[in-house]
């Protein structure tokens, strides 16, 4: 064989290695140019109607990975890794796959609608190439060997624990959702029918801010647009409220009410509310003439060393004798005393002894009420402080590292006395202690809301430790 014959057979094998490579690149593009238009959705999808709570997201993978980003979540990976391990083995057992933002987009494509009846699950995806290739490999299937109940109509990936709601979404209308004007792809949308009415945005942003519109027919028109700051709580508090008039917190009780939040009406929580008479709060609160101007209430611990959780509360307010209405209806004839604190008289009403009696005195322009004698003396004593105007109707803070701390002394208490189901102090290591160290990292959680016509509008976001001052 010559040189030039050598030559000659080189640069055909160089050309058509050029041409391999280029019709790769090519096929690449052209299957990504593919794999874009399919996953692109003209609508959320199909789910069975009136379900009673649906979630949608427009771009999935892109709020978990921004998710899971924030500090919360850092905390989480932090402080309870093995939790977040149980729910990574669980989807992975569940799909054959590992759970991560790349995998979902590869597979199930970016947009997400799901809903629930309270038993069952199904969700709705607008995926690629990748399974559309599995389903044609396995006829049908995109997670062969799964119980998951699948289904695929105009594009659309059904999946579910249920065969009914898979019937159901197959000849439903594609799902109608109120989404937000200029919602961002990243945004998590939640919305929920049946006895509450509600829309719930949350943004993978650091401070998880969450926007939640609640329907509210018998809502009253708001009054005259004021600002408003209720009177300061001095030493802070583990939770702390403040309201325009009693007639925003009634209402914003029974909003509470309405959710489908765990019942406490038996076991020790609901003997406790009982003996408290934190049950009645809503009722009194909506009827007390003498509360309808801004005030202030805060809880200050739940000690448990006279046997039982106690709270330490304390209240202020600017309702001139509000609190002398409230010993009068409390307190049993001649057992409210009078009393001084720092030189501002006051009364006082035994109750249990030291550990809850009820103290109130007027300071100044203000009147306050405590449960605990040096509480009463150090709210007498502290600086007045001030707080910033804000045109919402509740405003509620929780010092986060103070409400763990508190929440797990509780519990131990009542693992200890076996009060709790099934649970002894050593199971509280499974989930609930790496739950109160992830709380005890989370800086304060501030939730505001204020009415209108018809509509309840509920903000809330978490505050780092650093930034707690700048949101004072």
């Amino acid at each position: 064989m010559t040189s030039s014959d050598t030559k000659a057979r080189a640069k055909v094998i160089r050309n058509a290695a050029w041409c391999i490579i280029v019709s790769l690149v090519v096929a690449v593009i052209y299957a990504g140019f593919v794999d874009r238009q399919l996953k692109t959705a003209s609508h959320p999808g199909f789910l069975p109607e009136n379900l009673p709570l649906y979630v949608y997201s427009s771009d999935l993978p892109l709020f978990w990975l921004q998710l899971s980003r924030t500090p919360l979540a850092e905390n989480m990976v932090q402080e309870a890794r093995p939790l977040l391990a149980d729910l990574e083995l669980a989807g992975r057992q569940l799909t054959g796959i590992r759970p991560t933002p790349a995998r979902w987009r590869t597979w199930l494509g970016g947009t997400m609608a799901g809903g629930t009846d309270g038993q069952d699950w199904i969700v709705c995806t607008h995926p690629g190439l990748a399974a559309w290739a599995a389903s044609l490999l396995f006829q049908g299937n995109v997670f062969p060997g799964t119980s998951i109940k699948q289904a695929w109509r105009d594009g659309y990936l059904i999946l579910s624990s249920s065969p009914t709601l898979i019937t159901k979404a197959l000849a439903a209308r594609p799902v109608s959702l109120d989404l937000p004007e200029g919602i961002q792809p990243e945004t998590l949308f939640v919305q929920t029918h049946g006895p509450v009415e509600a829309s719930v945005t949350l943004e993978p942003a650091s401070e998880l801010p969450m926007k939640a519109s609640i329907a509210r027919p018998d809502s009253p028109a708001p009054d005259a647009p004021a600002s408003w700051d209720g009177p300061a709580l001095a030493g802070n508090p583990i939770i702390s409220m403040s309201v325009r008039d009693a007639k925003s917190a009634a209402q914003l009780a029974e909003v509470a009410g309405e959710l489908p939040f765990p019942t406490l009406a038996g076991g020790i929580m609901g003997e406790l509310i009982s003996r408290w008479s934190l049950n009645r709060l809503p009722a009194f609160l909506s009827t007390s003439a003498c509360l309808n101007t801004p005030f202030s209430c805060a809880l200050y611990g739940l000690p448990t060393a006279s046997g039982a959780p106690v709270p330490i509360l304390a209240a202020a307010t600017r309702a001139t004798d509000a609190f002398s209405e409230v010993l009068s209806r409390a307190a049993p004839p001649g057992k409210s005393l009078p009393y001084e604190w720092n030189g501002f008289p006051g009364a006082m009403m035994p109750l249990l002894g030291e550990q809850f009696s009820l103290y109130s005195f007027r300071r100044g322009q203000r009147y306050y009420l405590a449960t605990q004698e040096p509480l009463a003396a150090m709210l007498a004593a502290a600086p007045e402080e001030r707080t910033e105007p804000t045109g919402d109707d509740v405003v509620f803070t929780v010092d986060c590292l103070k409400a763990a701390k508190a929440a797990g002394e509780t519990v131990l208490w009542a693992a200890n006395l076996e009060l709790l189901p099934e649970t002894a102090a050593k199971d509280l290591d499974a989930v609930f202690n790496p739950l109160m160290r992830v709380l005890a990292k989370s800086g304060t959680f501030r939730m505001s809301a204020h009415h209108s016509p018809g509509t309840v509008h509920i903000v809330c976001r978490f505050a780092a430790p650093a930034q707690r001052e700048a949101h004072k």
